[in-house]
């Protein structure tokens, strides 16, 4: 399998580099992150998944943020929205922003792990409506959102992050299914990045059918459960003075993507979240 990887067209335009293991193992996907991370030659990196597509904007967008001032600071953290579609043709899967637009008018589109009208927990922070608020309009780079909490533990964005050391490391305990991207996000938080949602492009998801790897979540799920919360709690004993705090008031979970209510979460602040905020776990559903 090595040898059909090294000829392979990836291998031609790039580097091909793997993990052995036994075929009995949790899949190492945070080891094999770290692996890949040897490899970025870029300033920054971006955190997604071979089955999410960018838009045909996201580029453009990201290096024009990467331009602005508060772009400069050593721990920031860029969020690129994440959308589904109800269609298994990706052909139909919208690449552009009136593409999308005319596809959540249709309720054929939805935030990833959503559904039409709703917005899950692992995605809630982005805060979408504001995002297309800020999509439709004229901002300057100095304007993007700038995320004030986290309404839940389990926020999992899709994120463009420095190719530096102050980036941390994936922690390679978290493998199989379920909380490897969750404690990563959770660790740039606790060291004090600072996140920030661009507006004008997005992540589009291509359907597939459940991996093995989420089928056996199930009897994977306590144990990973449990090391994620031992994970917290250890960072929260060294939590940085800068580490956005959990929101006292949650954004509406049921809401219509493309209008924007205002947001009542811009008053929270460091005080509002307790070490003892931290130990709230919530589950993915």
């Amino acid at each position: 399998v090595s040898a059909d990887m090294e000829r392979s067209v990836c291998a031609q335009r790039g580097h091909v580099a793997y993990i052995q293991g036994k075929h009995s193992d949790n899949y190492p996907v945070n080891a094999l992150r770290n692996k890949a991370r040897q490899w970025v030659t870029t300033s920054h990196w971006l955190l997604t998944d071979v089955d999410l597509w960018p838009s045909d904007q996201t580029y453009n967008v990201l290096l024009r943020l990467l331009r602005a001032s508060w772009a400069t600071a050593p721990k920031v953290a860029i969020v690129v929205p994440a959308f589904a579609t109800r269609h298994k043709d990706m052909k139909r899967m919208p690449a552009n922003l009136e593409a999308l637009a005319k596809c959540i008018g249709r309720r054929e589109c939805y935030s990833f792990k959503g559904y039409p009208g709703a917005i899950p927990a692992h995605h809630l922070t982005t805060n979408y409506p504001f995002w297309w608020h800020q999509t439709t309009r004229r901002i300057d780079p100095s304007e993007t959102y700038k995320i004030p909490c986290f309404d839940t533990m389990v926020y999992e964005p899709y994120i463009a992050v420095p190719n530096t050391p102050v980036t941390p490391l994936f922690d390679e305990r978290f493998t199989g299914y379920g909380k490897n991207k969750i404690q990563f996000v959770q660790h740039l938080r606790m060291v004090g990045f600072q996140f920030y949602v661009a507006p004008k492009c997005f992540l589009m998801h291509a359907y597939h059918a459940k991996s093995a790897s989420r089928h056996e979540w199930r009897h994977h799920k306590l144990a990973m459960d449990h090391l994620f919360g031992q994970f917290v709690n250890d960072m929260s004993k060294a939590r940085d003075p800068n580490a956005l705090p959990l929101c006292t008031e949650r954004l509406p979970q049921f809401t219509s993507i493309l209008k924007y209510n205002g947001d009542n979460r811009q008053a929270a602040s460091a005080a509002s979240a307790s070490t003892d905020d931290e130990d709230l776990q919530e589950e993915p559903g």
